[in-house]
């Protein structure tokens, strides 16, 4: 998910703060054979916000994606046997009310979030991941 709030001229993109790596992305959640794209991201987000911090996804289509290799703990899941990797799909959201909080639990790998802008992106994101996602903002 790419969430986005409007501030004058510039978009302030939500990103939250994996506990595991301690790097800064856009949330995402797992996805397994048969789930929906739309009912699991709505849970996703009220998952990670308790529904405190509402959103409106504004297409059922994703607008990019990104695959990368799995993370150190997550070829700990068996789930994962045999998998190579994961593939992210981005679906832009804007917020629409509510006060931004992340409730840390289990289900989800995130402990802290931010807001910044594009032209800060860099500062907080990895080279890798910057660089995988800045183009795509551009649409939105």
């Amino acid at each position: 998910m790419k969430i986005t709030l409007k501030i004058g001229l510039n978009n302030i993109y939500f990103l939250c703060r994996n506990k595991f790596t301690k790097e800064y992305e856009f949330p995402s959640m797992t996805l397994y054979h048969g789930d929906n794209f739309g009912l699991s991201r709505y849970k996703a987000f009220v998952e990670l916000t308790k529904e405190r911090f509402k959103v409106f996804f504004e297409d059922e289509h994703p607008i990019f994606h990104i695959t990368r290799r799995f993370h150190d703990y997550e070829l700990e899941d068996p789930k994962n046997k045999g998998l190579n990797g994961v593939r992210i799909f981005y679906y832009p959201a804007y917020h629409f009310r509510g006060t931004p909080q992340v409730y840390i639990n289990n289900r989800h790998p995130y402990d802290d979030f931010i807001f910044t802008t594009k032209m800060n992106l860099n500062k907080v994101a990895t080279e890798n991941y910057y660089h995988a996602v800045v183009h795509a903002l551009d649409e939105f």
